[in-house]
């Protein structure tokens, strides 16, 4: 498990520790709640799949209707914010750009779910890539909802080259490996535990060096009008995707493997 993705599971079961091993009611009701993953479903997600296998969603009253893959973290706003799920893992930058353009509107986000952001532009070393200089004059492949993509433009303020000095091509998720590898794009942007899976010797040249951002975190509805709180239900969530959490950290072995077992579209 990468530390990106490591720190932030010992951080949140340590710190909901207390709330997720609380008493539970016997005949807790059950609400109904729609959640989407940040992204195709890979071993990151994993404790969500656990802690709805293991009960403890049905345990605090969350009948969890949806668990389905995403499009994208920043997709995951519109997705909430649309109705269609009531909470998902988003990228918290989308999250702060919506909510800048829609005041009354706005959206919380509830819980970190990794405290760096994986961020990162890969190539391969035949490129001959190695510093951001190196990028001036390539083609890249993104989707265009792709989080590293929308903050290349600060990345390439930070390190002092001219983002339009990069050529992209908007191309569907399934398609940004295999253009990198066939040679068809110099280099591809997207998270480095994702993309790392699909690759052999990549070069991660953007890894959240250049620029501190916040990254993806549980995004729920804003349920007052007056104050950014939480229903019950999301909070009956999160205290079961502790429960999930608190079970995978070193066990690895099974975590991992999870996805792949409770949903075809595993990319693993």
């Amino acid at each position: 498990m990468t530390s990106t993705l490591r720190r932030p599971l010992l951080a949140l079961a340590a710190g909901g520790a207390a709330l997720a091993m609380g008493a539970v009611p016997a005949a807790a009701q059950q609400t109904a709640v729609k959640f989407t993953l940040d992204f195709v479903i890979q071993g990151p997600q994993a404790p969500f799949f656990l802690a709805a296998e293991r009960g403890h969603y049905a345990k605090e009253g969350v009948n969890l209707t949806a668990l389905d893959a995403g499009r994208g973290s920043a997709d995951t706003v519109n997705r909430i914010a649309s109705g269609a799920y009531d909470i998902g893992i988003g990228d918290i930058n989308a999250l702060i750009e919506f909510n800048s353009k829609n005041p009354g509107k706005e959206l919380i986000a509830v819980m970190m779910y990794y405290d760096s952001g994986p961020f990162a532009i890969i190539t391969l070393r035949d490129k001959g890539i190695a510093s951001p200089k190196d990028l001036a004059g390539r083609k890249a492949a993104a989707p265009s909802f792709d989080t590293p993509f929308r903050l290349f433009s600060l990345f390439a303020k930070a390190t002092g080259i001219d983002p339009k000095s990069v050529t992209w091509a908007n191309v569907a998720p399934p398609l940004r490996e295999p253009m990198l590898a066939q040679g068809q794009a110099d280099l591809i942007s997207g998270f480095s535990f994702t993309i790392s899976i699909f690759l052999f010797g990549p070069i991660p040249i953007l890894a959240n060096r250049a620029i501190s951002s916040f990254s993806d975190g549980c995004v729920g509805q804003n349920r007052s009008t007056k104050f950014m709180i939480l229903n019950m239900s999301d909070e009956d969530f999160i205290c079961s995707t502790v429960r999930g959490l608190m079970n995978v950290i070193g066990r690895t072995d099974f975590g991992a493997g999870l996805p792949r077992n409770s949903e075809s579209v595993c990319t693993l």
